[in-house]
């Protein structure tokens, strides 16, 4: 058994030795550079289907959030009050409590009630434009046609960054096992 081991290190290190001498360590970093290059070249045309990708899936969901999603005309039945009296944001997506506020059903006569998103220092009587699902419950605002254009363009801008710092952070440390060790680590 131990034949076969130290048998597989002797392949190893001779086809070591054997790419060090083709290679040369000196010579690795501008043989691995032209590859590199290519990596963050070809990563453009990837990145721009990957956003186009990304956009068309964020159309889809903002025409079915639209669909799905009705405006509606919500009045204030209290202040946007801290329990301290200075006027403070409440958000749905918060587990805090809301403003009371009424709104008219989405699916004909009657009014809803329930808590919704404010701005600080609006007042009981206030009116404002809401977003309900088909169950009349608030939800936040559809997703727009800019802001699935924003997403699509920071996908393919990410993608294209990560590609490019992985390439350059590569060729750091090619270089860097080039030079070998350093002075200071022999002492």
């Amino acid at each position: 058994m131990r034949d076969v081991g130290a048998r597989y290190a002797r392949r190893w290190s001779a086809l070591a030795a054997r790419i060090r001498r083709r290679w040369g360590p000196e010579r690795l970093p501008e043989r691995v550079l032209p590859v590199l290059l290519g990596a963050v070249l070809l990563a453009i045309p990837v990145a721009v289907m990957v956003g186009s990708t990304v956009h068309d899936r964020q159309l889809e969901l903002s025409h079915a959030e639209h669909e799905a999603r009705s405006q509606v005309t919500a009045q204030l039945l209290e202040d946007a009050r801290s329990s301290h009296g200075v006027a403070m944001p409440v958000r749905m997506s918060d587990n805090r409590p809301g403003v009371r506020a009424t709104w008219p059903s989405p699916h004909g006569p009657g009014r809803q009630e329930g808590t919704i998103t404010v701005r600080a220092g609006m007042t009981e009587g206030m009116e404002l434009p809401i977003w309900v699902d088909s169950a009349g419950e608030p939800v936040e605002p559809p997703l727009t046609p800019e802001q699935a254009q924003d997403r699509a363009t920071g996908t393919g801008i990410a993608l294209w960054l990560v590609v490019a710092a992985g390439s350059v952070a590569l060729y750091w440390v090619v270089r860097v096992i080039a030079r070998g060790p350093s002075p200071r680590a022999e002492r």
